[in-house]
């Protein structure tokens, strides 16, 4: 019997959670799988619909507790239960799946049905964050149909392991956080789904999107999760896992720190301002950002309350959701940006026919094809900015034509509000720079805007022609690449130019590797998730923003993305030296 030691596997994914873990992994497959044939009913109609709603029940009590538990863990993991009650419950839902079961089906086949045909609905969406939900749908089908199985909602695991599952609930994993899990790792999912940011909001590193994982990781498996890097290793060798083990030692020292470190404004080593903000999805998440640190808002999602709802809510719900906001904020700036959303999401009573919807009518587009909703929501908006700190930001801006055609309504609306409750409330306007086009236009679109913010995910896929979100191609998906820094770079400069700010409010915000290059080419500011605010503070913090200057010029000159990193290490390397 031989007594070699397994060989490493090193698998890669998305880093959907920053920071560092080594435990034994835990190997969590589904109680209920996709292949299994579907039973026949196993009586008649009224008992199969009872079978189904002693199931919606069990659940639906099952999320109500967990919710419940998770106000005082994590209110926006709350919310996203309060969501996930709302799918279980949702009437027009069970409608159909009652009438399905009496047209002679069982409750099995009926749910598996009626929750296809939603999914196959989100995931024909052109906004990434909706095709992320499909994870959501597919929870509580699994959660409807184990408890139809075993009467109960499974739970599973202890504590201080590396959970490695096709995806996880949201509900598993604050039981997960109360036993003190080490980390996930993924099959699906993506940086926008709710797996992912529940684990940011609990600080837990996580790598999504590994298409191997279920092979070729074991029970029991000692494996080292990569959250800033997307790596996962599995019998890591002795050399790597004393370099990780430094690593989780250094992590654990930096957490560590006193609050009284982590509030107040944000410098480079050599005194250059950074400004520091904080993306949120929902009211409960804006605390929690403050209290880790964000000096401000820089990126509110509103189309999160579309897909709370499956529909534009009033303006009334609009202006008590925006208060909220910024109640929470106290006096510091939030900055909303407009609906980013498809036509394949809002049912406007037209019928929209597109056979490219990825490049189709999406983001300021949609909102100029439907301008009521935008005017209603810049009415909200300047409600709200009479009494708090507001900035508007419109999304996915292409060309100059979108944005004056924009300002124009904005212009309709002060006047419209100034006719109704006196003078219009200053309300700085803002684009995202999220298009080759928009960056290339930067010095004209700079003339006419109050701030840029750069969406550094979209960028980057409209640049490359790659899909973020695609297992297929998303290894190709890198901002390190020349050409998106070139992009990056001009918008910058355009924005210095005409003495506007500029903020970076994509992952690659958070990222270690690409702060340095951000800094370098110039950002006035980075806004990232609320959990991401301790480590890209202490890293702006060691930068020289000289240095990191001059790396962002031998960075521009480089032709590939492999160059880049290479550049990128060897400036930390030094850096590291230095500082020792």
């Amino acid at each position: 019997m031989s007594d070699a030691l397994p060989s490493a596997v090193l698998l890669r994914g998305t880093a959907a959670s920053a920071g560092v873990a080594i435990g034994r992994a835990i190997v969590v497959h589904p109680v209920w799988s996709e292949d299994a044939t579907l039973p026949p009913p196993r009586g008649d109609v009224n008992t199969e619909t009872e079978r189904f709603r002693s199931a919606q029940r069990v659940v639906a009590d099952e999320l109500e507790g967990v919710a419940a538990r998770a106000r005082d863990e994590s209110p926006m993991l709350s919310s996203i239960l309060d969501t996930h009650q709302m799918i279980v419950t949702d009437p027009v839902l069970s409608s159909d799946i009652i009438e399905r079961i009496a047209s002679g089906v069982s409750s099995e086949a009926a749910i598996v049905h009626e929750f296809e045909r939603q999914r196959r609905t989100l995931l024909a969406s052109t906004n990434s964050m909706f095709r992320d939900r499909v994870h959501d749908l597919d929870h509580m089908k699994h959660q409807l149909l184990v408890a139809l199985t075993t009467g109960a909602v499974a739970m599973r695991r202890d504590g201080e392991s590396i959970v490695v599952a096709e995806t996880v609930s949201p509900h598993d994993m604050l039981a997960d956080h109360q036993l003190g899990i080490r980390a996930y790792v993924m099959k699906f999912g993506g940086i926008d789904a709710h797996a992912s940011i529940i684990a940011r909001d609990f600080g837990i590193p996580a790598v999504v999107g590994v298409q191997e994982v279920m092979t070729r990781i074991h029970d029991g498996d000692l494996v080292i999760v990569d959250g800033n890097r997307g790596v996962v290793i599995c019998h890591p060798d002795e050399t790597t896992l004393r370099h990780y083990q430094q690593l989780l030692n250094d992590q654990d020292r930096q957490r560590s720190i006193e609050q009284s470190d982590l509030t107040g404004p944000v410098h480079t080593s050599d005194g250059h301002h950074i400004a520091l903000e904080a993306n949120i999805d929902v009211p409960d998440q804006v605390p929690v950002a403050f209290r880790l640190g964000a000096n401000g808002i820089g990126l509110v999602r509103t189309e999160m309350m579309v897909a709370s709802i499956n529909d534009i809510p009033s303006t009334d719900d609009q202006i008590a959701w925006y208060r909220r906001i910024c109640q929470g904020a106290g006096g510091s700036g939030v900055t909303f940006r407009v609906f980013d959303l498809g036509s394949d999401k809002v049912d406007t009573g037209t019928s929209y026919v597109e056979d490219n919807p990825a490049l189709g009518l999406r983001g300021i587009r949609f909102l100029l094809a439907q301008t009521e909703i935008l005017r209603d929501q810049i009415m909200a908006l300047l409600h709200v900015a009479q009494e708090y700190n507001v900035r508007c930001m419109l999304p996915m801006i292409s060309t100059l034509d979108e944005l004056v055609k924009a300002r124009e309504i904005l212009d309709e609306c002060r006047a419209e509000f100034t006719r109704q409750h006196g003078r219009a409330p200053n309300m700085p306007l803002g684009i995202m720079i999220e298009t080759p086009a928009a960056a290339l236009s930067a010095d004209m679109l700079a003339e006419a805007v109050d701030f840029f913010s750069i969406g550094t995910n979209d960028l980057t896929q409209y640049t490359l022609a790659v899909d973020r979100t695609n297992g297929l191609v998303s290894d190709s998906t890198d901002s390190l690449h020349p050409s998106v820094l070139r992009l990056i770079a001009m918008t910058v400069t355009a924005a210095l130019s005409a003495g506007i700010p500029v903020t970076v409010c994509g992952e690659m915000a958070g990222q270690a590797s690409a702060l340095d290059l951000l800094v370098g080419l110039g950002v006035t500011g980075v806004s990232v998730s609320s959990f991401q605010l301790h480590d890209v503070r202490r890293r702006i913090a060691g930068i020289s923003q000289e240095r990191a200057r001059v790396l962002a010029e031998q960075a521009l000159r480089c032709r590939t993305a492999a160059e880049v990193a290479d550049r990128v290490r060897g400036f930390q390397s030094a850096s590291e030296g230095a500082s020792a």
